[in-house]
């Protein structure tokens, strides 16, 4: 034995990959093995003439951090780079698989042959092609190299191949459902782009990482083998994916236009008294918020008089939710003094930007719903809310803190005073919106009539008397200590 084993028995692993998918997805794609193959040169025709419409056109992807026009064409060009990289490496790998990658060439072809004659939607779906013949082409060489050996760790690699494949042909699947829906828009997508954009696409990328490793592994165990350019262009494939994720995220984040409240947090969480605010998270009504247990309690208004401490205990609820819940959490604070922060729209901002830098999936939702080829200036409103609601639809449990709303006045430029008027339109959006996630809503607040009444608890002093007791006894024993311990309890309690 050579070590070697004889590949031209058995189902090529794109064929596995197939057979993996659901029914679903196998009759999305009209495929399989046995129902024939597409030949290279049909793609490659597909290809020129989508190639030479671009061209028409002059479309226009996006415009990159460095202030240059990506076109569409740009994208076609990488799937056609793809091919022909494909075609050098081909020679080798079908003299064990005849029918080499049919399977998703064929995919390849259905997505190419739909009508889309939206600029945006029809660059977003040549990402998605480019995104699976790199994939196609790439592991060619590496199966033709390395699986013909048999050991352990090549087992191991063709089976995450067939995974990295089924992932791969799930998402060609999930992109042609998606691009073929003639009524699309990249606006009124809400409710089907986290299955396009969100696990499949995450899925690849898992999946990479992992054939990686093994690759890596497979390296120093066969003898001789010279794998460095295929772990380079995996790697510059990954390396590229993150780039082009944190590119998309800077983008987005300059079109939202966030501001961020951390040093009010941070600051208030230093002078927050150990021991102090656990009464909040002992209400039913928190409990029934954070467990969404109860029908109708995703937004909870927790509203007292000034002086009760609200801050610090919202404060303390936000570090709480950080350290035992796992979920995707965004908070704001509204300050009295600072400006920036008393506009009710710089709360929904702040919050998009938070989640937009904790998910990568996020990133792809938002790109699909806003892309940012002809777009200067910051979003509107209403795409706020869109992306409120996709966001929120996508991924169940964010939690959303707002703390001193009753601050949220907006100042009128020119008279200089402040209106009630833009906070109320943005509490009956933000329940509007609200109705149509699985996100949660925490709002704390001075008692301001008509926020949302039957959603709130308020403060009482019953519920703070503890907090203001411990710390009396705190800081009269920090200034006093020399005193007798019942001298500083007596000042303590009438200090309470």
């Amino acid at each position: 034995m050579d070590g070697r084993r004889d590949l031209t028995t058995s189902l090529s692993l794109w064929e596995k990959a197939f057979d993996d998918l659901n029914e679903h997805d196998k009759k999305e794609l009209q495929i399989g093995p046995g129902s024939g193959t597409t030949d290279i040169d049909i793609v490659v025709t597909i290809v020129q003439s989508k190639r030479d419409e671009c061209v028409k056109e002059q479309w226009v992807l996006y415009t990159n951090t460095q202030g240059d026009s990506v076109l569409v064409r740009d994208v076609i060009n990488k799937v056609s780079d793809w091919i022909v990289i494909f075609r050098e490496v081909g020679d080798n790998v079908v003299q064990y698989d005849p029918g080499h990658a049919a399977l998703s060439w064929a995919a390849v072809r259905l997505l190419l042959q739909l009508t889309v004659n939206d600029c945006q939607t029809f660059g977003a779906m040549l990402e998605s092609i480019e995104t699976v013949a790199s994939i196609v082409a790439r592991y060619a060489a590496l199966e033709s190299r390395v699986l013909i050996h048999d050991s352990v760790l090549t087992k191991q690699l063709s089976a995450a191949l067939v995974l990295l494949y089924a992932a791969s042909l799930s998402f060609l699947a999930h992109a042609r459902r998606y691009f073929a829906d003639s009524s699309l828009t990249l606006k009124n997508t809400i409710n089907t782009t986290k299955t396009y954009v969100g696990e499949p696409l995450l899925a690849i990328e898992k999946r990479e990482g992992e054939v990686f490793k093994l690759v890596m592994l497979v390296q120093n165990e066969i003898a001789g083998s010279r794998l460095e350019d295929i772990l380079s262009t995996i790697k510059q494939n990954m390396t590229s994916l993150k780039a082009s994720t944190e590119a998309r995220r800077n983008r987005l984040v300059t079109l939202i236009n966030g501001i961020d409240t951390r040093n009010n947090y941070e600051s208030a969480l230093q002078y927050h008294h150990d021991g102090t605010c656990d009464w909040a998270l002992r209400l039913q009504e928190f409990h029934d918020w954070k467990s969404q247990a109860a029908t109708g309690n995703s937004l909870l208004w927790i509203h007292g008089p000034a002086g009760f401490g609200k801050t610090f205990m919202s404060v303390w609820i936000v570090l709480y939710l950080k350290q035992s819940m796992q979920i995707a959490l965004a908070y704001f604070f509204c300050v009295a003094d600072n400006q920036a922060t008393r506009d009710p729209y710089a709360i929904l901002r702040s919050w998009l930007v938070q989640i937009l830098e904790q998910d990568d999936a996020v990133v792809r939702l938002m790109s699909s719903l806003f892309t940012t080829g002809d777009k200067e200036q910051t979003l509107t409103y209403r795409e706020l809310w869109d992306l409120f609601v996709a966001v929120g639809d996508a991924i169940p449990g964010i939690g959303f803190v707002v703390d001193g709303f009753d601050e949220c006045t907006a100042i009128d430029g020119g008279a200089q005073y402040h209106r009630n008027k833009s906070r109320n339109h943005f509490l009956l959006s933000l329940l509007k919106s609200l109705a149509k996630t699985r996100s949660r809503v925490l709002v704390v607040s001075r008692d301001v009539h008509n926020i949302f009444e039957k959603y709130s608890y308020r403060i009482t002093a019953e519920d703070t008397t503890a907090d203001v007791r411990s710390f009396s006894e705190f800081m009269v024993n920090e200034k006093l200590p020399k005193k007798k311990i019942e001298s500083r309890q007596k000042i303590a309690d009438q200090a309470a």
